[in-house]
């Protein structure tokens, strides 16, 4: 199970990950991925140390690892931003991290190691986020850093391409595809 932190309470929500998936009793167990810019606001210039402290709490249970980011809005809202050919009625989506924004806010996590994981879902938030990890390949090349599109929804094959170029990995939903015409 993958689940993401920070968004409600993050001592309250690593509390209840502790109770329930180090209990004995549970079948599971859990990868957190913390929300990165929750986690900014709250705890300010020691947000990248406090996300590396979670590691020395990994049990064989839970683990804490990486960080997320919002490309842009969602699928079943309508808020995913579409490029070309666009909605049918004009609107443009919503991108959580604006585009000009993307390498700068995620830096720090990547200059720290961590493996981030981008929400996207429309060609205009997965164009920006393939975009801002070729800007982070260009400011400090990785190997193995396992940069994740979730959704990935809306794209293309030379965004496919792309991707597997700059080291990155993709969790698809296939069934926002479209057919090809």
């Amino acid at each position: 199970m993958l689940f993401r932190s920070g968004i409600i309470d993050l001592p309250l929500e690593e509390a209840l990950f502790d109770r329930y998936f180090n209990d004995p009793m549970s079948p599971m167990r859990c990868v957190v991925v913390t929300d990165a810019v929750s986690l900014m606001a709250g705890k300010g210039d020691q947000a990248v140390a406090y996300a590396k402290s979670l590691s020395s709490r990994n049990t064989d249970k839970l683990i804490f690892n990486g960080v997320k980011f919002f490309a842009d809005d969602a699928f079943l809202s309508l808020g995913m931003v579409i490029e070309n050919p666009g909605y049918a009625d004009g609107r443009q989506g919503l991108f959580m991290t604006a585009p000009d924004q993307m390498v700068e806010t995620m830096r720090p996590w990547w200059e720290a190691g961590f493996q981030i994981n981008v929400h996207t879902n429309g060609n205009g938030g997965n164009q920006a986020t393939i975009n801002a990890l070729d800007g982070l390949m260009a400011l400090k090349p990785r190997t193995d850093h396992r940069f994740a599109l979730h959704h990935y929804g809306i794209s293309t094959p030379e965004m496919a391409r792309r991707v597997a170029r700059l080291g990155g990995i993709a969790s698809v939903k296939p069934y926002y595809s479209l057919p090809s015409l």
